[in-house]
């Protein structure tokens, strides 16, 4: 994988989302928010996502098949903690690239944090949130203040906001206030309607047009983690709400505190609500990168990320669905079920290797069942992938090509009576080589 430059990503962190921002200079400070600072609209972010053709959007998507390879030995299975840190440093390095050059200046009455905000191509005013291509736009929870306000206001009538979906608490102890927002974007305070695990207020006044614009809010999806069971019930209920004004052409905004991890979650799952042919379990990490191409950090942890391919699982098995990726797991236990060992060993060090990063008993355990014209085929694997030979696309075509080529080049048939020779005698030990095997065997030695 192509390690990320030195610096490229230095003050851009996950763990930065959080609440200990150092006081900015005086040069960061701003009391007068201009109403009018550029941004774009929802319509003319759409036409570059669907042409292609903005240079840092395409930046983002550049690592696809590195991504699509991190993820393979695992499948549509959920992700541990080394895959999602590789994933993590693949999006950071990406990330990086979009960034360079980006207008954004961190403005302590206007952003919540100074390391979370929106690529140029896609902002809108202010850098409060970015456009997603679609129905969607994700921004942070709105700042206190009256020019705020009023960007916000322009947001919500001049690209027919017609719903918000807030996630999360209004937190308290910020460096900036979460206020309620929805009791001064309209000329008038909302009534407050309760529904299950979630608080609903219609605003019928946004001026300068009298927009009606719909708040929908969860309190109680954990920051950087992931809802209930018992909210995917109401969500049901959500998304057909979504679907409504997806239908008649209106704008939906979605935020937590950061608009990032919960806000690029729900829009995800929204995707594979609609139907399986938008976004389906084989297709998570695919759709996950987009999005962050459009907004960074959106999906932002490993238990999000798993929540929403559980979340599509559940979609598929209700539909009788069986995803085409398999984990190298589960095709390694199938060939071993089967008796192809050496199917089986190859795919379990390959799960060991890249899923894992680490011990894996079955691929012990298939190794010991290996035929005699396969014995030292672990080590063989092991060689072969420490000079850089092996990767998560290499298949079993090419891994046999290569035993087969290493065995004829080595010596054919002797050098298998050899290795099974050595095997017998429990010569070789935890740190044998396959090297070590060959050049013993080169080096004419007796086979007793």
């Amino acid at each position: 994988m192509t390690e990320p430059a030195s610096g490229t990503v230095t003050t851009v962190q996950e763990s930065a989302i959080r609440e200990d921002i150092d006081e900015p200079s005086e040069d960061q400070d701003s009391k007068d928010v201009p109403v009018d600072h550029p941004g774009v609209t929802a319509s003319e972010v759409q036409t570059i996502v669907e042409e292609k053709k903005n240079e840092v959007y395409m930046r983002g998507l550049q690592n696809l098949e590195q991504l699509k390879g991190i993820v393979s030995p695992l499948g549509t299975d959920d992700v541990n903690g080394y895959v999602w840190k590789v994933m993590h440093n693949s999006l950071a390095y990406t990330m990086g690239q979009q960034l360079k050059n980006s207008e954004f200046e961190f403005k302590r009455d206007v952003h919540r944090f100074p390391d979370i905000y929106p690529y140029d191509f896609n902002k809108m005013p202010n850098h409060i949130g970015s456009w997603m291509g679609d129905c969607f736009g994700l921004m942070q929870w709105p700042m206190p203040g009256t020019e705020y306000n009023e960007v916000l206001r322009q947001v919500i009538t001049k690209n027919n906001v017609g719903m918000i979906v807030a996630l999360g608490k209004q937190e308290q102890n910020q460096r900036v206030e979460m206020i309620s927002y929805w009791d001064t974007i309209g000329e008038t305070k909302p009534e407050l309607v309760k529904k299950e695990l979630c608080e609903i207020r219609t605003v019928t006044d946004v001026p300068p047009t009298n927009h009606t614009v719909t708040i929908y809010q969860f309190p109680s999806w954990p920051d950087r983690g992931k809802p209930s069971d018992k909210h995917l019930e109401v969500f049901e209920f959500l998304f057909q709400e979504i679907k409504k004004m997806e239908d008649a052409g209106q704008r939906v905004i979605v935020h937590c505190r950061a608009g990032v991890g919960r806000s690029g979650s729900m829009r995800l799952m929204y995707k594979a609500w609609l139907g399986l042919d938008k976004l389906n379990s084989d297709g998570l990490v695919e759709a996950m990168n987009t999005q962050r191409a459009l907004r960074m950090w959106a999906v932002q942890t490993q238990v999000q990320y798993n929540f929403i391919q559980s979340y599509i699982r559940r979609l598929e098995a209700n539909k009788s669905v069986t995803p085409a990726q398999k984990s190298f797991q589960d095709l390694g236990g199938g060939f071993f079920d089967a008796g192809d060992f050496p199917k089986a060993a190859f795919w379990f060090y390959m799960y060991q290797r890249w899923g894992l990063n680490g011990p894996y008993n079955n691929a012990t355990i298939a190794y010991g069942k290996l035929p005699k014209e396969y014995k030292g085929f672990n080590l063989f694997l092991e060689s072969t992938y420490r000079s850089g030979k092996l990767s998560t696309a290499t298949n079993w075509d090419d891994i046999k090509k290569m035993w087969d080529e290493a065995i004829e080049s080595a010596g054919g048939t002797d050098v298998i009576d050899w290795i099974n020779h050595k095997f017998e005698n429990g010569t070789p030990t935890a740190y044998t080589t396959w090297d070590d095997i060959i050049k013993e065997f080169e080096e004419g030695k007796p086979h007793s």
